[in-house]
């Protein structure tokens, strides 16, 4: 697939213009302001990796003419109103000469492009005869040793780094050292060097500085690019030599005042913290001796009523003494009740035995006296048939003493006769008149 070329410049349109957002020259603590800062009025610019365009359009203010490559398309088309022609294609393989033409460039940008190119030493290699003469390159490079990086990687947690600080998925990974042997392979000097700073609390990755042992802490922000969050540099062609020429630059001379006031902001912002927590600490202290006022006072209240509650309860302990003694005489007086009552039970236990005897001799009184009426009845009917034959027996006798007389009026004969028939009788009646006597005489 051909690379998209789009020359010239068009309207910007107002979503264009909302996408793109200008940037804040003022603010020199960011790689994409001091790249602009760079760059003289009136230049011509290749702005490699355009994105969104904020860089081509404040560089557009300025006056200079910029051409812009990007792999996405949706970067192109926001970049497109700021440039005099945007490529979508890749800076390793895209056709510069058919792209550029005669055009040469005074200033080449690589801001945060770097990091994710396979080749970065030759696709450096590769802008090179597209600078004018005198022209530079100006790189803006993470660095992969900052502070936060360092603690991250030292809790063990690299892909939260990959997907904060060091952004997209990187190819490489740079310090101060890496950059330097970059920088001899691809053939160029550092002409001048500036840095972006931040704290180890100031990143996208967030920290958790009281998981860490203040040694650590310390060690990781005592180096002296642990600050430093961005390498912005300048380089030219040449192999003068690898370190940084020190010229009296204006980005060097903001760089170096942003960093001083960067320290002193983090001194007083350190005071201001110790004052802070201070005045925190003796607020509490404050609220500590209020409180402790308050539970002094609440104290004393408690103790005041605990003074009247102990006098309440000796009075009724005095009380309940008194009623202890009173219950106690009492306790004696029934203890000595319920033993004459016990004694009476006793008594009346004992009474009950012996009644209980008497009981039983009584009922085999009545029971003997029953047998004895019994028996007495059984005489009296015996008297009553007894007297009854003795009655009968006495109007027989009667009858036969009449009789007698009657015959002994009779003559001899006839008296004889009678006299034999009432021998009979009195014979029978004799021996009825004895079985009478000898049963009433077993009656007895």
């Amino acid at each position: 697939m051909l690379p998209i070329v789009l020359p010239g410049r068009t309207p910007v349109a107002s979503s264009t213009l909302r996408e793109s957002a200008p940037l804040d020259l003022d603010d020199v603590n960011d790689a994409r302001s001091l790249a602009v800062l760079s760059v003289p009025p009136q230049s011509r610019v290749l702005d490699v990796g355009s994105g969104s365009g904020a860089v081509a359009r404040a560089l557009a203010a300025r006056g200079c003419r910029v051409w812009g490559i990007d792999l996405d398309s949706t970067s192109v088309s926001l970049a497109e109103p700021w440039c005099d022609g945007v490529l979508l294609g890749d800076i390793e393989t895209a056709d510069l000469d058919a792209f550029l033409g005669p055009q040469r460039a005074d200033a080449i940008l690589f801001l945060d492009v770097l990091e994710h190119l396979r080749d970065p030493g030759a696709a450096i290699r590769r802008v090179l005869p597209f600078l004018a003469p005198g022209g530079k390159v100006i790189l803006a490079v993470r660095h992969a040793a900052h502070a936060a990086v360092r603690l991250r990687l030292l809790a063990g947690a690299f892909q939260t780094i990959s997907e904060a600080l060091l952004d997209r998925p990187q190819l490489h990974y740079f310090d101060r050292s890496a950059l330097q042997e970059l920088f001899r392979n691809a053939g160029v000097r550092v002409i001048d060097e500036a840095r972006i700073v931040r704290g180890v609390e100031d990143t996208e990755i967030s920290q958790d500085l009281a998981a860490f042992p203040r040694e650590a802490i310390d060690t990781a922000t005592s180096e002296p690019d642990a600050d430093t969050y961005q390498f912005v540099l300048t380089v030219a062609p040449g192999t003068a030599g690898t370190t940084i020429e020190r010229a009296p630059t204006l980005v060097r001379t903001l760089s170096d005042r942003l960093h001083r006031a960067e320290h002193d902001r983090r001194q007083l912002q350190a005071r201001a913290n110790a004052l802070e927590a201070a005045r925190e600490e003796q607020r509490r202290a404050v609220e500590e001796a209020a409180a402790d006022r308050l539970e002094l006072l609440r104290s004393k209240l408690e103790h005041h009523q605990s003074e009247e509650q102990l006098a309440r309860t000796t009075d009724e302990l005095m009380q309940c003494q008194l009623e202890r003694r009173f219950l106690r005489d009492d306790v004696l007086l029934k203890d000595a009740y319920l033993a004459n009552l016990r004694e009476q039970v006793s008594q009346l236990q004992r009474s009950h035995a012996d009644m209980r005897v008497l009981v039983e001799r009584l009922d085999n009184l009545t029971i003997e006296h029953a047998a004895e009426a019994k028996r007495a009845a059984d005489l009296g009917q015996s008297n009553r048939e007894t007297r009854q034959q003795l009655e009968r027996a006495e109007q027989e006798l009667h009858r036969l003493h009449t009789a007698v007389a009657a015959t002994l009026a009779q003559p001899r004969y006839a008296v004889a006769d009678r006299c034999n028939a009432w021998v009979k009788k009195a014979g029978f009646l004799h021996a009825a008149l004895k079985r009478i006597w000898v049963a009433g005489r077993r009656g007895r």
